[in-house]
């Protein structure tokens, strides 16, 4: 059973938003900001370890490229297009005629 719900007046308003929940997520969204701005930066002590920019052990070796673009393009355009038409194709209704 659902009861209509006038928006223009505050307190239909004021229902609906306390109805479907809306509140209560505002509500916990708000304490959660209100906490992430007061917890102070030194209580959480970020992880200071030195490194040069030199190190070879660090570095990644020099390679080309591991994938050709045709296949990066198969893969960006060609497939994604291909699994629409398909599911298109496999979800066509008796209207879509």
């Amino acid at each position: 059973m659902s009861r209509e719900v006038s928006l223009c007046s505050l307190g239909g308003l004021f229902l609906w938003f306390l109805q479907d929940a809306y509140l209560y997520e505002w509500l916990a969204a708000g304490i959660l900001i209100v906490i992430n701005l007061t917890v102070p930066m030194v209580a959480i002590k970020p992880v200071d370890r030195y490194y040069s920019p030199v190190d070879q052990t660090l570095s990644y070796p020099k390679t080309d490229n591991t994938i050709s673009n045709s296949v990066l393009f198969a893969l960006v355009f060609a497939f994604p297009i291909a699994v629409y038409l398909c599911a298109s194709l496999y979800n066509k209704s008796f209207h879509d005629l």
